[in-house]
């Protein structure tokens, strides 16, 4: 479970003499540390001050209160940030790619099966698990394969860079990718392998729409052919990067070292065995090499993921801190204003009113944390998705809403000791010398 929540494999062998040995140093220094401390502190104060149920130094007290804000300040900035890479994670996952991500596999051609691609593409759309299959000289997770091109009437500072790749009249279909202008590539057009057909990004590059661009005459890498199709633009790299200039060609001569099968929804492990039954029929040398193109997707963001769980799983321990040294506190100044409170209650003062003596003070300390904490939050979250072409939006609600959640968990911190107070006999106080 570690593993899976941070990415980090623990490993740690508690026999090791190595292990031990350190085990003790810790446990002796935290326990020389622990008695030293309170040894200190005590020795500074002035008995008969504590007699008397005095006032502590000042410079103790703002030490405290220093710490509570600290405390709370990184909770605060830790939250804020958990919750904002969790929605930008969220959103990458969620985000409409430009293509069918789901029951989509990516085999990669190893040996003889890019030698038979075509035989093993109709196999396979014959097996009643798998509804489609199309090879191509990409693998959606992060296409790079750029070069020049050029169109006809090309003004001298037009030109730039265009990502490509080859695929068959299939692919399109399988994968789910629009085509919002001309047409398709045909197995039945040879000359088709002359063509090109360019996402919308591309498009807008050159200084076309989608219609006027239908019959450009393209030169790319020495074949010259004409724009005969343009699909909806769709995410080849990952969503740190806006979506890039796109162009297909259709030439099979050049070859395929990926294959794209579309499963039916229902039963992967059955549409999986058959596709390796397949698979192995033309190579058996080698194992099948395949991925769910989704989980590709998602271990893009692998690193972020675990980063937002560290963050989360720090914000609760700081927090937990930050109460326990709140709830320390308030127990401190609590039994040094122990006989005002017992007047009070003499005098008839309630819950509420002894709540809000007791809890101010602590509230304002931790409002304090989260002015501080807020803006720094911002400005770490925001230069964290600076490498992203499409960001979540840092809004106010948000913030709030964490502001005053930790707000309210420190307050019911403080009511515990409230109520332990509300049950001391004020007689017995007032007894107090």
């Amino acid at each position: 479970y570690f593993l899976d929540f941070t990415g980090i494999d623990l490993e740690i062998d508690f026999t090791q003499p190595v292990f031990i040995g350190l085990l003790v140093g810790f446990v002796l220094v935290i326990g020389v540390l622990a008695g030293a401390y309170p040894a200190f502190v005590l020795s500074s104060f002035k008995p008969l001050n504590i007699l008397k149920s005095g006032q502590p130094l000042s410079g103790a007290k703002f030490v405290f209160r220093s710490l509570v804000v600290v405390q709370f300040a990184v909770s605060i900035t830790l939250i804020v940030a958990a919750i904002f890479m969790y929605r930008q994670l969220n959103l990458i996952r969620s985000k409409d790619l430009g293509f069918d991500k789901a029951n989509l596999v990516n085999v990669r051609l190893n040996g003889k099966l890019r030698d038979n691609i075509e035989v093993i593409k109709q196999d396979l759309e014959k097996l009643p698990a798998i509804s489609a299959a199309s090879p191509a000289t990409m693998t959606l997770v992060n296409v790079n394969n750029t070069s020049n091109f050029k169109w006809d009437g090309m003004p001298a500072d037009k030109e730039f860079l265009i990502t490509q790749a080859n695929i068959d009249p299939g692919f399109l279909q399988t994968l789910g990718i629009q085509l919002i202008s001309g047409h398709n590539f045909s197995f039945q057009k040879t000359n088709d392998t002359a063509n090109f057909i360019l996402n919308q990004t591309a498009v807008r590059r050159m200084g076309y729409n989608d219609q006027t661009i239908l019959g450009m005459g393209i030169d790319f890498w020495g074949a010259k052919g004409r724009v005969i199709g343009v699909v909806r633009d769709f995410n080849f790299k990952p969503l740190s990067a806006a979506v890039e200039p796109f162009v297909f060609r259709y030439q099979p001569m050049d070859g395929y070292f990926t294959l794209f099968v579309r499963l039916k929804p229902g039963n992967p492990s059955k549409a999986l065995a058959d596709l390796t039954t397949t698979l192995r029929k033309y190579e058996s040398e080698l194992p099948p090499e395949y991925v769910f193109v989704d989980e590709s997707l998602d271990r893009l963001y692998e690193n972020d993921k675990h980063t937002a769980n560290m963050i989360l799983l720090f914000s609760c321990l700081t927090i937990l801190v930050g109460c326990l040294g709140l709830f320390g506190l308030s127990v401190i100044i609590s039994q040094q204003r122990i006989r005002e409170i017992g007047i009070r209650k003499v005098l008839g003062a309630g819950f509420a009113s002894l709540a809000a003596l007791l809890t101010t003070s602590y509230l304002r300390l931790v409002l304090i944390a989260g002015i501080v904490a807020i803006p720094a939050a911002c400005v770490a979250v925001n230069y964290w998705l600076r490498d992203f072409a499409y960001k979540t939006t840092i809004d106010a609600a948000t913030l709030a809403f964490v502001l005053v959640s930790v707000m309210a968990i420190a307050c019911m911190v403080m009511l515990l000791q409230v109520v332990r107070v509300m049950r001391t006999n004020p007689a017995l106080v007032m007894r107090r010398k």
